[in-house]
């Protein structure tokens, strides 16, 4: 266990899971009571450095669902607002805390082997505004090796191998 939830400043009763954003921090939410309201909390994953970053509207019963966060190509953290009295049928919510752009990731591609000038799917995460693809560092005439990716995020590289056939 890295961290106990307590009450008072530390508040209690997490809700959803967490998401390990682009700052090294892991972001989640709490749920509020007609005292207290909900809260967006960070927490280093060492347990040191919690602190609240943000806290809903107090008193309207508004509260974060427990499916936890995502973190947008642009930095923004989104998540959804359950039903409660402000909005009977849920929300969705946009919190933009300056977080620096996550770097894009190749999860993977397919096919995994083909001719020179063949499309070649790419499914990654943060993929935004890719400026360049290489395939084994050439980006025209491809040889067999990792496929690397340029975005306005950052670069990646495959841990898997495209073959040219």
């Amino acid at each position: 266990m890295i961290w106990a939830f307590t009450g008072g400043s530390a508040r209690q009763n997490p809700s959803g899971g967490l998401l390990y954003a682009s700052d090294g921090y892991l972001y989640g939410t709490t749920f509020g009571n007609d005292l207290d309201s909900p809260q967006l909390f960070r927490i280093k994953p060492d347990g040191s450095s919690y602190s609240i970053v943000y806290s809903f509207a107090s008193g309207t019963l508004v509260q974060p669902f427990t499916q936890g966060l995502v973190q947008g190509s642009e930095g923004a953290l989104y998540g959804v607002i359950s039903p409660c009295p402000v909005y009977p049928n849920g929300a969705v919510y946009r919190l933009d805390l300056g977080l620096q752009l996550p770097l894009p990731s190749i999860h993977y591609f397919e096919p995994s082997s083909a001719a020179v000038g063949s499309t070649v799917l790419i499914r990654g995460d943060h993929l935004l505004r890719v400026a360049a693809v290489s395939f084994n560092g050439v980006p025209a005439g491809a040889t067999s090796g990792p496929i690397s990716i340029t975005s306005i995020n950052g670069s990646t590289t495959s841990t898997g191998t495209f073959t040219v056939d």
